[in-house]
């Protein structure tokens, strides 16, 4: 968990507690308080769980592949050792 998830988790945390309000959360975490209360129902049905990101480290679709970026750069070489 990075140290942004943990804070949230921790504000989250305090607003189904009871000692902070939902709009002193979104103040906190600088968001708007219908995310907070999003984020607090996630909190309750599954745990600290709903604060990860789902699509972390999945590269995107429409990313251009290793092979095509490593041609460019040969080209782009091989171009730069053609004109000097």
């Amino acid at each position: 968990m990075s140290q942004e998830q943990l804070k949230r988790y921790t504000v989250i945390s305090k607003t189904l507690e009871g000692s902070m309000t939902v709009k002193q959360a979104a103040e906190v975490l600088g968001l708007s308080v219908r995310q907070v209360i999003r984020l607090k129902k996630g909190v309750r049905e599954s745990g600290a769980a709903a604060l990860i990101r789902k699509n972390q480290n999945r590269k995107p679709a429409h990313a251009i592949s290793d092979d095509i970026k490593q041609m460019i750069i040969d080209i782009k070489t091989l171009s730069n050792f053609c004109t000097t």
